[in-house]
């Protein structure tokens, strides 16, 4: 079993089943491999890795078999980082992504194959550039900004 100071946490988006951790560096392969065991042994579909501190041209350490989307944040230093990995057999499309240059955060805009994915077109067509406005969403969705 991994201990973490800041424990990992489950949460269901839907109908899909995800994990929320603080991993504080990915760098030594063997906490890399204790992690990713465990991480799949929680079968999880979706994964929000918080600092990873990887460099951009390190993230392919991240792919594992059972992984099959790795989105990330960019940042060239070892130090913050953000990840959402999306395991394979989830339906998802990913249509863009929005990844911050200081490693803070990565935002993944796409659809789970749900009943009309043109809402998803029609709704982020209307957000405004987010370099300019603050973004607090509301409504009947699955995810909110506090799970993500």
């Amino acid at each position: 079993m991994i201990k973490s100071a800041n424990p990992l946490k489950t949460v269901r988006l839907g109908s899909l089943r995800s994990v929320r951790w603080n991993i504080k560096g990915l760098h030594h392969p063997i906490k890399r491999c204790r992690i990713f065991s465990h991480l799949k042994a929680l079968a999880p579909e979706i994964l929000f890795l918080q600092e990873t501190h990887l460099r951009v041209n390190e993230h392919s350490k991240l792919k594992t078999g059972w992984v099959d989307h790795i989105f990330h944040s960019e940042y060239g230093d070892r130090s913050r980082g953000a990840a959402i990995l999306i395991i394979k057999g989830v339906p998802f499309i990913n249509e863009s992504v929005i990844s911050d240059t200081k490693g803070r955060f990565v935002i993944v805009i796409g659809y789970h194959n749900w009943d009309d994915p043109q809402f998803f077109y029609t709704f982020f067509a209307k957000l405004p550039h987010l370099d300019t406005y603050h973004l607090i969403l509301g409504g009947t969705s699955t995810w909110s900004c506090s799970q993500i």
